[in-house]
């Protein structure tokens, strides 16, 4: 009697010709970059991040989203410069004429385009489910919320040590919410000064790469503030002026203007070939009165440190931006060159809230040791 036979089941691995790499399906890439990329987030950024979103509930700043009717200063007219970069965008374009407003105006030219480009590219990636004005709420609110974490961010990339970081990062939120109607979120939500505080973030990165050698990216965020701001653009530039007359590393920062003109120069050449059109004018800068003495007590600790390269570099920007500020104030001729200069003093704030927030670390370094001494005793 013949044995039954039995068939083999014989698996065969299937492996790529030759020459050829098995390749993941998109979506497993999409997320092992961002498994990646959460790992590498260090936990201090998850923390600030955390009581951002504290600080933003225990304030009643998301009620911002469900707002119905936008009626601070500049914010419907904004909302309206995203509707119009809607129909622009729907035509391939990011400039044009607007029909609004009698004869109408050219849109874009004279403004900084890339915020009102952000908001609807929300609007479009959402294939129309986010609108327009959601869209809107989401950038403006987000600009606000991730202000701590690019502090911390570029104050690590100055040169500043763990504790200054986070002391520099904890002085941010009094950036955001102290200084009365000059705070950000005011100035944001109730002025309605959107593209000024989306371009923020990209000079405080601008201004921490700038202590690096990292000369390209520091070109990119000087052409994306130029981008978003016309007048943070400007001072951008003016800072780096300043600092490469301190580290007088002409070619490095010579590549990185040119980098960031390159960047902007689409915008850039239509205001230029324009120019004659614009018309500014003269609004006078505040006076540091405005801001609480306490902040300039702390302030004065950090100049324990003035010969480090970054700490003298941020005293002698805030001196000029606070010379010029107080000069418009005056009668000394400087009313001539018109300009806003009171969009100086975000920039002067700014730079108040980092020398605080280095000052407090060393306050409270020199009490906690005059009370181990007492101790001591």
């Amino acid at each position: 009697m013949q044995k039954p036979k039995i068939e083999k089941t014989v698996r065969v691995k299937r492996t790529p010709a030759k020459g050829l790499k098995a390749r993941p399906s998109p979506l497993v890439v999409f997320l092992v970059g961002i498994a990646k990329t959460v790992k590498k987030i260090e936990k201090e950024h998850l923390f600030i991040l955390l009581a951002g979103i504290v600080l933003f509930l225990v304030k009643g700043v998301f009620g911002f989203l469900s707002a119905e009717n936008l009626a601070g200063h500049d914010l419907i007219g904004n909302y309206t410069f995203a509707w119009l970069m809607n129909q622009f965008m729907k035509n391939l374009s990011f400039f044009g004429w607007s029909k609004l407003w009698f004869a109408g105006f050219p849109a874009f030219i004279f403004y900084s385009p890339l915020f009102f480009i952000v908001v609807n590219l929300l609007h479009f990636l959402s294939f129309g489910a986010i609108s327009i004005m959601f869209s809107y709420k989401i950038v403006i609110l987000a600009s606000l919320l991730v202000l701590p974490n690019i502090v911390f961010f570029s104050a690590k990339k100055m040169g500043f040590e763990k504790q200054e970081r986070l002391f520099i990062t904890l002085l941010s939120f009094a950036f955001l919410f102290l200084f009365g109607k000059n705070n950000m979120v005011s100035q944001t939500l109730n002025f309605g000064l959107v593209a000024q505080m989306f371009a923020m973030n990209f000079f405080i990165l601008f201004l921490g790469y700038m202590f690096t050698k990292e000369y390209k990216k520091t070109g990119l965020f000087l052409g994306l503030t130029i981008l978003s701001h016309i007048f943070a653009g400007a001072v951008a530039v003016v800072c780096l002026l300043m600092y490469t007359l301190l580290d007088r590393e002409y070619y490095k920062n010579m590549k990185v203007f040119l980098i960031g003109l390159l960047l902007a120069s689409p915008w850039l050449f239509l205001v230029l070939k324009y120019i004659g059109f614009v018309n500014t004018y003269f609004n006078p800068g505040k006076s540091l009165l405005e801001i609480p003495i306490i902040f300039f007590i702390f302030m004065s600790f950090s100049l324990v440190k003035f010969k480090e390269k970054r700490v003298k570099y941020l005293w002698v920007l805030f001196a000029f931006l606070a010379i010029i500020s107080t000069l418009s104030i005056s009668t000394l001729g400087i009313y001539n060159i018109k300009i806003q200069y009171d969009r100086l003093f975000p920039y002067m704030l700014f730079l108040v809230c980092v020398l605080s927030g280095q000052g407090l670390l060393i306050f409270s370094d020199l009490l906690h040791n005059n009370f181990n001494l007492k101790l001591d005793r």
